[in-house]
């Protein structure tokens, strides 16, 4: 297998005829085997989550209830990408964030993975799915709210690489209180679907998240960086963001940020 990055997960290789192949990521599995023009694939939780990740290769077995795409490609491309849905962030104890005072924040996200056949093209997605299983949730008022994922990672206020998961991507979260009031931190929703990733070719990052707060009864001020986060290190993007209406996004979040106070 040919890796496409030093990491060694995101990688893409010739998927040899009647060969099984097994990838751990995070508490996901999932098997490969190519039959001619028919490639069978098999996915499934695992009882624990990992630290780390596998590829190897398996013994055949019966694909009857497999997933099935039919492809003259035989390269397999696995990509990294960001969750579909928003995160929502809860510290693990609430803080207050004084007027005029700004925070930097770092959070990791965990992975989805993309299985391309032929090259990473969308046209060519054949499976999209978590490394790690998310609980669902919402976020706003029960009726005027969006759909999003609960994060359980904590949210770090220095950046220690040493700690992302080869399934994880570090995020940098700037929040600003520009208002008079205290800011209570307690929940947010962080719009990851509109952010770039990007490799160092050991660990994934996303581009910066600002965050300016303006009062409970007013919206606040939300920017997606549009270049790589960390200007003084050799990045390069390896996915884009899954949604590019950032307008429609960010007006959505305008008004769940107020409530960042609330809940």
């Amino acid at each position: 297998m040919d890796e496409q990055t030093k990491t060694g997960l995101w990688i893409k290789s010739k998927i040899e005829e009647d060969t099984c192949y097994r990838w751990h990521i995070g508490n996901r599995q999932f098997k490969l085997i190519r039959k001619k023009n028919v490639w069978n694939i098999q996915k499934s939780i695992l009882p624990e989550t990992g630290t780390g990740f596998s590829i190897e290769r398996c013994i055949p077995e019966s694909t009857l209830d497999w997933d099935k795409f039919i492809t003259e490609k035989v390269m397999l491309y696995l990509v990294p990408a960001l969750p579909d849905k928003p995160l929502v962030l809860r510290p693990e104890s609430n803080f207050q964030i004084m007027p005029g005072t700004n925070i930097q924040l770092f959070v990791q996200i965990p992975l989805w993975i993309q299985l391309f056949a032929g090259s990473h093209r969308y046209e060519n997605l054949i499976s999209d799915f978590s490394s790690v299983e998310l609980s669902n949730t919402w976020f706003g008022e029960p009726d005027i709210g969006i759909p999003a994922y609960s994060l359980n990672n904590p949210v770090q206020t220095i950046k220690d690489t040493e700690k992302i998961l080869s399934y994880e991507a570090m995020c940098p979260l700037q929040i600003i209180n520009e208002s008079n009031e205290i800011l209570n931190f307690q929940r947010l929703a962080l719009h990851v679907e509109q952010l770039d990733l990007y490799t160092n070719e050991v660990q994934l990052f996303t581009n910066e998240v600002k965050v300016k707060f303006k009062g409970e009864d007013r919206a606040s001020d939300i920017t997606f960086s549009g270049s790589k986060p960390f200007s003084n290190e050799k990045l390069r993007r390896i996915n884009s963001p899954r949604e590019t209406a950032r307008k429609n996004i960010l007006n959505r979040g305008f008004y769940f940020i107020k409530t960042i106070t609330q809940y």
